[in-house]
């Protein structure tokens, strides 16, 4: 019994330990401070995942960077007061690749910034060995980020 419940504490304990705990975007993606528009933090968000399930990409919360050329979303879940990231979303436009380099770069398939109750709704593919096709949804998203987000809505 005693044995039990060691393990499972030392299983949790490498779980969280294994997402590493970061307490700055630098060390995630480094964006230069002049770059940056704007900054969210502890928004609420949910992902849902269709095709081959993406674990790294299954958060709650997240803090949002707006810059010039991309929106970086840094889901976490949170232990205690440390925040868990997970790998960084860089949306961004086909022709306007921004210069971060540890993160994953997507292209939106979809964008609804005036969604309803502020929440901004963006559906996007991840390519592997088969592909996962993911909506998330960031709630009370406020009014002057959704405009600082429309550089991404694509007109065609």
């Amino acid at each position: 019994m005693t044995l039990t419940i060691v393990l499972l504490i030392a299983a949790f304990v490498l779980f969280f330990l294994w997402r590493r705990p970061v307490k700055n975007y630098t060390s995630l993606v480094s964006v230069p401070k002049t770059d940056i528009l704007m900054q969210l933090y502890d928004l609420k968000c949910e992902t849902f995942i269709s095709g081959v399930q993406r674990p790294d990409l299954n958060f709650k919360k997240c803090d949002l960077v707006i810059t010039h050329s991309a929106v970086l979303v840094f889901g976490y879940s949170g232990l205690m007061k440390h925040k868990l990231y997970v790998k960084p979303l860089i949306f961004h436009k086909a022709e306007a690749a921004p210069p971060y380099h540890s993160g994953l770069h997507i292209i939106p398939k979809k964008i609804n910034l005036h969604s309803f109750e502020n929440t901004v709704y963006i559906m996007f593919e991840v390519a592997g060995f088969m592909t996962a096709t993911i909506d998330l949804r960031i709630f009370d998203v406020p009014e002057e980020a959704r405009e600082r987000m429309s550089f991404l809505i694509t007109t065609s």
